[in-house]
């Protein structure tokens, strides 16, 4: 009997005990390799650098996409600025501009989360075509919505092109709802 037992703690220890040993000495290699790298990278110059690096992008990335709503700045006349730019450069006649404003007392969801414009233009296709691209290529985020071509009638027939912009305002989608999840 006394034998049966010491056979029965023999195999536990063999095959249980044994195991789990190695295993946990494993893991404290592995943590103590772990500790290591994390205070090497930490300690490093070039690991920091990277870091506000990574930094610097996003507050940029962030800038590019609130643009419009510049500290001190009206949004309106932040956007006036960039379009009349870029439609001259692409000898475009910037014929008009205004906010879109909701008819109703609440803002809608979009209205809330973006400063909303509608523009017309004078010009030819080609250079209406690189205006719009130029503004898709630009690192300022800015949506267009729509598009409307109005061509008149007659010996003086101008070409109109009618288009909706939606810039992001400053901190949409972060209030505390959002984060909440309602």
């Amino acid at each position: 009997m006394v034998l049966s037992y010491i056979f029965v703690v023999g195999l536990v220890y063999a095959f249980i005990l044994i195991p789990q040993k190695k295993d946990i000495e494993d893991y404290r290699m592995e943590q103590s390799r772990i500790e290591y790298d994390y205070m090497k990278m930490t300690g490093s110059p070039v690991f920091l650098s990277s870091i506000e690096n990574a930094i610097k992008t996003a507050t940029d990335k962030t800038r590019n996409f609130e643009w419009v709503d510049i500290e001190d700045v009206d949004a309106s006349l932040t956007f006036y600025n960039y379009i009349y730019a870029v439609a001259d450069k692409n000898n475009m006649l910037l014929v008009e501009i205004s906010m879109e404003e909701s008819r109703t007392r609440k803002k809608s969801k979009r209205e809330q989360i973006y400063h909303i414009w509608k523009a017309t233009f004078n010009g030819n296709f080609q250079n209406m075509v690189g205006m719009i691209e130029n503004i898709e290529n630009n690192e300022k985020f800015l949506i267009i919505e729509k598009i409307a071509i109005n061509q008149g009638k007659g010996k003086n027939s101008d070409t109109f092109y009618d288009l909706i912009f939606m810039g992001i305002r400053k901190g949409a989608g972060y209030d505390k709802k959002t984060e909440s999840g309602d």
